[in-house]
Formats: C-alpha cells, structure tokens, sequence
C-alpha cells in the first residue's frame, strides 16, 4: 500500500515519502512492518499524511477529521476513507 501510495504522489509530480526503520515515528516518514506487525494508528495516519502534503488530495481540516487517534482502533470507516481517496486519484 505504501509502495502504491508513493507512486501516487510521484504521478502528481511530488517526491516520495522517505521510509523509516522506527515504527511509530510520526507521520512524515513511513515505516515499512514487518509481516504480521499490527497496523497502528500511526501507520493509518502516515497514508492519510501523504496525500495532505504536497498533492493536497485531502486539506487540513480533512487529515484531521479522519486521522486516528493513538490507541483507538482504525474502523472500517477509516479504511473506507483512504480508499476513497487512492480512488480520487485522476
């Protein structure tokens, strides 16, 4: 999904999100899991982060009306969302 979500923004004309080794670092970078790593908020919030910065897919207001709080689960509502958004992609 990352992979994806960085060739998107490189459509766009915008670099790619630099990857990190540190899960849960923030939302700037993207960490890559390993299999089986569950997927935390802040995993969620660095898709959604990628598709506000440059491209502004989404705006601010949008980013933080959807993003996932630390410890809350990511609802199929979240999920819906982000696919919504990949889909918006023209």
């Amino acid at each position: 999904m990352l992979d994806n979500i960085n060739a998107i923004r490189e459509y766009k004309g915008h670099s790619k999100i630099e990857t990190t080794t540190v899960p849960n670092i923030g939302i700037t970078e993207f960490y890559y899991p390993e299999p089986n790593d569950p997927f935390y908020a802040t995993n969620y919030n660095q898709c959604l982060y990628a598709f506000y910065k440059d491209i502004e897919l989404l705006t601010m207001s949008e980013y933080s009306e959807h993003a996932v709080k630390s410890g809350y689960p990511i609802t199929a509502d979240a999920i819906n969302f982000l696919v919504e958004t990949i889909n918006s992609v023209e």
